[in-house]
Parts: C-alpha cells; structure tokens; sequence
C-alpha cells in the first residue's frame, strides 16, 4: 500500500483528491494538510511514501516546503502541482528537489500513475503545453 498525503490551501481540491484516491486500491490517503507548516508535521508524524503539494500557498509556498521535506525526510518522494504552469515554476520545482510535477490543467487520470512511479524512485515530470503563455 502506498501512503499518501495531500497539501493544497484548498479544502475542494483534497475532496477531489480523497475521492480519486479512495477508488485505487493500492494507494491510501493518510492525511493532508491546507499549509506548508502543518505539511511538515504531516510528513513527520505520518511518514507517507508520497506527498502531493500545491505550489501556490499562503504564507510558504510549496517550493520552499518541498526544499525543506527532500532535505529532512529523504524516504518521503514529493510531487508538485500547480494551476500556473510555467517554465519558471517548472524550473523552480524540478531544483526543489521535487520528484513529480503535475499541471492541474492535466487530467486526474496520470496521477495514480505518477504516484506509482515517483514512490518506485523514477521523477514524473508532465508539462501542459500552454500556447502563446509559456514565460
């Protein structure tokens, strides 16, 4: 069973991902949290294998949480994922040591099987290719 925790500041958006998950009998949401400061002491109490992470946040934003669990909770693999795909956040989570970046522009469809690679050790990097916008 892989463990899953969900970060997002968005109560319907770890609905959708509680829904997602609890349909996939080989992964199990263990928690989730709605800020980067409680996302830290998900991953420490809980342990899951992966966490999925909003980037844009209040107060700290998902790159910098994703620095801070790669450096203290090495076994824990991350996966970013963000509204507001751009070279420059992709740049910015690919050195974040994310291992997963996932546009919320893409269908849910990917995202078991990112989770699935991600915690096997392989990165899951799939860009929306946004026309006449790429910054």
């Amino acid at each position: 069973m892989i463990k899953v925790a969900v970060i997002d500041d968005q109560n319907s958006v770890i609905s959708i991902f509680k829904l997602f998950f609890e349909n996939i009998a080989d992964i199990s949401m263990i928690g989730f949290a709605n800020n980067a400061q409680d996302a830290i002491k998900i991953v420490d109490k809980l342990r899951p294998d992966v966490i999925l992470i909003d980037i844009e946040m209040p107060g700290m934003n998902g790159i910098e949480v994703t620095k801070i669990i790669t450096q203290r909770f090495s076994s824990t693999k991350v996966i970013l994922f963000t509204s507001h795909d751009n070279k420059t956040t992709r740049r910015l989570a690919i050195k974040s040591g994310a291992n997963g970046y996932v546009s919320k522009m893409n269908d849910l469809q990917d995202l078991d099987r990112a989770v699935y690679l991600v915690r096997q050790g392989f990165g899951f990097f799939q860009f929306k290719q946004i026309l006449n916008q790429e910054s």
